[in-house]
Order: structure tokens, then C-alpha cells, then sequence
């Protein structure tokens, strides 16, 4: 079996591959410095491939092992800690449990959130995830996906603001006001309650499938049939309603919009809050 391998950079230039079973903690020096690990892992070719040129730029076909939403906002860091809790509501909705959220301050205008999973993920899975449920929020980090993207490690000192990445319970996210969170960040204090369920889990089934990207709306002929699943349907929904669901609907914004405003009215009905 292949090892995998995270870049490890003591900052942005300066850089290496280790293996990922390693403690990535024992190759920070000092915390007062910026450190940085790559979202994406590389296998034992691609490690070659670094050997060899001291690069690992042009990489494509990498996996990760965990979801990653990055929110910034360089003139108001409250609208990215707003976008943050927002997500973090829809992932515990999903069946994400909160102790297993990741959320971290970055230590300059952004909040970071991320699930370690058991399974790897492909580039184009981790982006459907990612986008399906953050798309619409305004400082979503829309180049987190990128196959070379790093990440600053909790803990280390961003080189600008002179503030560490600290880690946030979601009600310290919720609550705390940004000037409030950026004092916590003024020290390298780590509070051991809030990283104890930092654990890889396996994905709930409503997060998992969100890998293979939006149902595709294509026109079909009256001849062809519909691979439709009726013993799928929840009883309280018809078959109509439920094949809108699943996303048989003809093509062009305005079907589209009717089909998910039809949906929409049958959600309230159930009881199903807005924010779902």
C-alpha cells in the first residue's frame, strides 16, 4: 500500500514531504513562526516526483482525508465568522456531530472550518462537498480546492498580525465578539476541551453523497424512461413532489426555480425549518 505524504512548509517557501503517520507538531520548530501543511495528500510516485525536481508543482491527482471551508473577509471579519456559524449549523443538521467540527481563528481576517474523515476524497468530490454547502455564503473561500492549496497549522503565528491560529468551540464562534476572539489569539494558549473530539469520523449519508456533484438536467424524449427509485419516496411526500427531488425536471432557470419553489411550499408544510 502506497504512503502518503503532506507538504510541511515552514513559511510559504520553504518546504518538505512527510509522511502522514508522522506527528506534523514534532516538525514545528517554533511556534512563533508560520507553518503549514497541505490540504492534500501525495502518494509514494508523487513523493518521487518531489525527490527528484524539488517540487511539487503541477500535481493534479491528489486525495485528502478531510473537508475544509475557508471564510475571509479582509474589511469585516464578522461576516466570515457569521458565514462559519451558518455552516457549521447546516453540518450539525446533516448529523455532524459539534465536537467534531474543527473551527479555528486564523489569526487575520478568517475563520477556518474542517471534518477529518476516515475516507479519502478526490479533488472533484471534496469540491462538490465543499460547494454544496457553502456555495452562497459571500466569503467562502472558493481556491481552498486547489491541489497545491496549504494550510496554516493551529497553533503557529500568522507573520502579519502577530496573532496565533487558536482553536473555537462552536459556541465561542457563535458568541464571542471578533475583538474578543482576537485577544484569545494574542497567546498561544490551547484549550485541550475544545480539541479532544478533533477525530476522523465517517461521513453522515446526506454529506456523503453530495460528492458526485448536482443531478445534471438534461431533456429526454418522450420514448426514454426514468431510472426512478418510488419505493425511495418518504410517505409523506407524492410521487410528483418526489421526483422533483431527485431532480426530473425540464431544463432552463425558470423550470428550475418553479420545481424548487414547489419544493420549498412542501418542505414548510412538513415542519422543516427555513434554514434546511
Amino acid at each position: 500500500m502506497d504512503m502518503q505524504y503532506y507538504r510541511l512548509s515552514e513559511g510559504l517557501n520553504k518546504y518538505k514531504l512527510v509522511p502522514a503517520t508522522e506527528d506534523l507538531y514534532s516538525h514545528v520548530k517554533s511556534n512563533q513562526k508560520d507553518y503549514y501543511r497541505s490540504l492534500f495528500l501525495y502518494n509514494d510516485e508523487q513523493y518521487k516526483h518531489w525527490k527528484t525536481t524539488g517540487s511539487v508543482a503541477g500535481i493534479k491527482d491528489v486525495v485528502c482525508k478531510s473537508l475544509l471551508w475557508d471564510f475571509d473577509s479582509a474589511d469585516n471579519i464578522k461576516l466570515a465568522k457569521d458565514d462559519a456559524t451558518t455552516l457549521v449549523g447546516r453540518l450539525v443538521k446533516l448529523g455532524i456531530p459539534q465536537e467534531n467540527i474543527q473551527v479555528t481563528f486564523s489569526g487575520n481576517k478568517g475563520i477556518c472550518v474542517e471534518v477529518e474523515t476516515t475516507k479519502e476524497y478526490k479533488q472533484d468530490e471534496f469540491k462538490n462537498i465543499t460547494f454544496a454547502l457553502a456555495e452562497d455564503l459571500p466569503t467562502f473561500d472558493r481556491v481552498v480546492n486547489d491541489a497545491q492549496r496549504i494550510i496554516r497549522i493551529t497553533g503557529t503565528k500568522h507573520p502579519k498580525s502577530g496573532l496565533f491560529k487558536i482553536p473555537l468551540s462552536i459556541n465561542q464562534l457563535a458568541e464571542l465578539p471578533v475583538e474578543t476572539i482576537k485577544t484569545l489569539a494574542a497567546n498561544d494558549e490551547v484549550d485541550a476541551d475544545v480539541v479532544e473530539g478533533w477525530k476522523p469520523i465517517t461521513l453522515p449519508f446526506a454529506v456523503e453523497k453530495l460528492k458526485a456533484g448536482a443531478i445534471k438536467e438534461e431533456k429526454k424524449s418522450s420514448s426514454e424512461t426514468y431510472d426512478l427509485d418510488i419505493t425511495l419516496k418518504p410517505k409523506w411526500m407524492s410521487e410528483v413532489r418526489f421526483a422533483l427531488q431527485e431532480g426530473y425536471f425540464p431544463s432552463g432557470e425558470g423550470k428550475r426555480n418553479h420545481a424548487f419553489m414547489i419544493l420549498a411550499s412542501t418542505y414548510k408544510k412538513q415542519g422543516f425549518n427555513k434554514e434546511l
